[in-house]
This record gives structure tokens, sequence and C-alpha cells, in this order.
């Protein structure tokens, strides 16, 4: 992924959430214990911060009972 992909846009692959946006979420949080995590990175916490409201997100951190708090 080039270092501005997510620039002006809000999903991964353009105007339409596609299992790539999921999927990037998931890896995405499970790096979050990284020296630097993907909330360090603006363009990479924008796009965190906006599929935590998905309500499908939403819906399965619910059920895995992941807090979204970081990511309000």
């Amino acid at each position: 992924m080039a270092k501005n992909q997510l620039l002006g846009q809000e999903y991964l692959l353009g105007d339409n959430i596609t299992v790539c946006d999921y999927f990037l979420f998931m890896l995405l949080i499970w790096a979050d214990e990284l020296e630097k995590p993907p909330l360090s990175f603006p363009n990479l916490a924008r796009y965190l911060q906006y599929l935590a409201k998905d309500s499908a997100v939403i819906s399965v951190c619910k059920k895995v009972n992941l807090s979204l708090a970081d990511y309000q």
C-alpha cells in the first residue's frame, strides 16, 4: 500500500466498503501494540476512526468483547 493510499478516501479501494477494509481493520487492530501503532499515522488513524463507526465492525467487536474506545 502506498504511503498516501488512504489520503482523500474513506475506503481502501474507493467509494464502497469491501472485505479488504474489514481485513485491514482487523490487522491494524492487532498491530496496536507495535512500537509505532497504526493510530500514530494520520491517514491510518482517520481510516480506523471511520471504520470504527461501521455497524458491522461495531457488531463484531461487541461479540468478541473488543472495545473501540481508542478509535472514537
